[in-house]
């Protein structure tokens, strides 16, 4: 059997409403694609009917029932160890997809120096654009991974962009298994897209963000329904610090490094405060973050994040119309 094109991957966690609303969508997305398609859904340990339900009324789609939950790094890294496509869709379950969305990423997949795509992330209702590109800029010491720059002109280019949002990535297969998956030590959710995106720049492969592609997303459906906000945050804070002790580099690591002593004194005078938490779990995580930083800075040829950031902001250079 031919491998297809894509491999369309849904991460599911007690999602089956978000799989009956959307799925249809993804399958739309797919047909209309000009290439080869096969959809997979990787559920992991639900509770609920997701499984009974895919099978029932989506035959045609490969499940993966994970027996264990593992987060949705390691769920997205076991489902595509079951992937046959050459390029993985990475697509939340609480995604819908233009008809036109693969069809607008997928002519780049033809350039053997991009890592992955995404396109333009509107919310499920009103409302301003949610997601665009992500543009590397210096917030102090650390990178500013929440700012989307968008382009002047819709003309059908692609621009470059620090990373790839899980939410609907379309990503090489292979090189996506050679950067190891994403990195489960960011489980269970948040700034494991931005980590191997930048892994991949800083290996030589390009991320892009292609305007005119649309998908509309259902704001934090999947992870508010079963966290806490104070845990959300602990989390993301946690995994911000790991996204740099990984990454970060030359004179901004040890200055970084030096200003982490105020989560030090805040742990001290407010224990049970966020920063606190977040500090306490990055330092319990920060040896695995450092035998991480230490394998890719050993590979050859490896670039430092300094001159990542500098490049995509001189390609950006005039094109860019607005940040937000």
């Amino acid at each position: 059997m031919a491998e297809p094109d894509i491999s369309i991957l849904i991460p599911n966690y007690n999602g089956v409403a978000l799989l009956e609303e959307n799925l249809p969508y993804a399958l739309a997305a797919a047909r209309n694609s000009g290439a080869s398609c096969e959809l997979l859904v990787a559920d992991d340990a639900s509770a609920d009917s997701s499984c009974a339900f895919v099978k029932e009324h989506y035959p045609e789609v490969k499940l993966i029932e994970g027996e264990k939950n593992l987060g949705f790094a390691g769920n997205c890294n076991r489902g595509a160890g079951h992937c046959r496509g050459r390029w993985i869709l990475l697509l939340n379950s609480d995604v819908k997809l233009h008809p036109d969305y693969l069809k607008l990423l997928f002519p780049y997949t033809q350039d053997s120096s991009v890592f992955g795509l995404s396109g333009s992330i509107l919310p499920d209702g009103p409302g301003p654009i949610m997601d665009a590109g992500k543009y590397p800029a210096w917030g102090g010491l650390m990178l500013n991974t929440t700012l989307n720059f968008y382009p002047k002109e819709e003309s059908g280019n692609a621009f470059p962009a620090l990373f790839l949002s899980g939410a609907a990535a379309l990503l090489n297969a292979d090189k996506f298994r050679a950067l190891g998956g994403f990195q489960e030590l960011f489980n269970p959710y948040y700034f494991e897209d931005a980590e191997i995106s930048i892994h991949a720049w800083r290996r030589g492969w390009s991320s892009l963000f292609v305007p005119q592609a649309k998908c509309f997303h259902r704001v934090s459906s999947t992870i508010a329904s079963s966290a806490k906000k104070e845990t959300i945050r602990i989390v993301a804070r946690r995994n911000k610090l790991l996204l740099h002790e990984i990454h970060l580099g030359g004179y901004r690591r040890f200055l970084w490094k030096t200003s982490l002593g105020f989560y030090r004194i805040l742990a001290l005078l407010n224990p049970s405060s966020v920063q606190a938490k977040a500090f306490s779990e990055y330092r319990r995580r920060c040896p695995a973050a450092g035998q991480i930083r230490k394998k890719i800075e050993a590979f050859p040829g490896i670039r430092p994040l300094s001159e990542v950031v500098k490049e995509i902001q001189l390609s950006l250079k005039g094109k860019v119309e607005r940040f937000f």
